[in-house]
């Protein structure tokens, strides 16, 4: 049976957001067939075929449902994403709503000059989203990674982790498998002083993408 995500995690830096500013580039998203190039990121994202893709307002009017406890709007949720210095870029999800990609753009400008490391910043998000999830009772698998590395000619950082939930073992003397809940992988790079994030986050482990797979350099 598939496991429709019921709510993402947002890469955004909420908790840092005094230090960050609230402009937005022109992104230049474009939109060619099952890809998405963004001219300013220099990167090209092949969407898989039969996937849905949204970009600009489209895309909060998409996922507000999943965070109408916190917001009374999809307006109200761009608006407390854009105050954090954050935009939502692409949004893709195949019909069964199984799995989930996502660009964002983080304007990381300073108004005291002080600011996290790219490194800093990722380690952050990827530890605080592992305790987060154990602490809900979620084991990680033993493929967790997190490493600097380089995809589609952007030197940037890595993280990718499965969740699994425990089961009892009908029989004390035979252990049983974990069930896979869902993997997570994001890959944060820096341009100038802003951060992208490209993410997927899928609940099938059959279905389970790698972002060096889709994601290169455009042009």
């Amino acid at each position: 049976m598939v496991k429709e995500i019921k709510k993402i995690f947002i890469p955004a830096v909420l908790v840092i957001s005094l230090m960050a500013g609230c402009s937005s580039p022109d992104t230049g998203v474009r939109m060619e067939e099952n890809a998405v190039i963004i001219d300013s990121a220099g990167i090209r994202l092949d969407i898989p075929e039969g996937w849905s893709t949204m970009t600009g307002k489209s895309i909060y009017e998409e996922i507000y449902p999943r965070y109408s406890d916190s917001f009374d709007s999809a307006e109200e949720l761009e608006k407390a994403l854009n105050e954090a210095g954050e935009e939502y870029i692409v949004y893709a999800l195949p019909a069964d709503s199984s799995a989930i990609l996502l660009i964002t753009l983080q304007d990381m400008t300073s108004e005291t000059g002080e600011r996290p490391t790219l490194e800093k910043l990722a380690r952050t998000l990827h530890d605080g989203t592992l305790f987060d999830y154990q602490a809900s009772g979620y084991r990680t698998g033993s493929n967790s990674v997190f490493e600097q590395t380089e995809i589609a000619g952007r030197e940037g950082v890595l993280s990718f982790f499965e969740l699994y939930i425990p089961q009892e073992a009908a029989d004390a003397r035979e252990p049983s498998e974990p069930l896979f809940e869902m993997a997570q992988e994001l890959f944060m790079f820096e341009d100038g002083e802003d951060v992208w994030s490209v993410q997927f986050i899928c609940s099938e482990k059959e279905n389970v993408l790698r972002i060096g797979d889709i994601l290169s350099k455009s042009g």
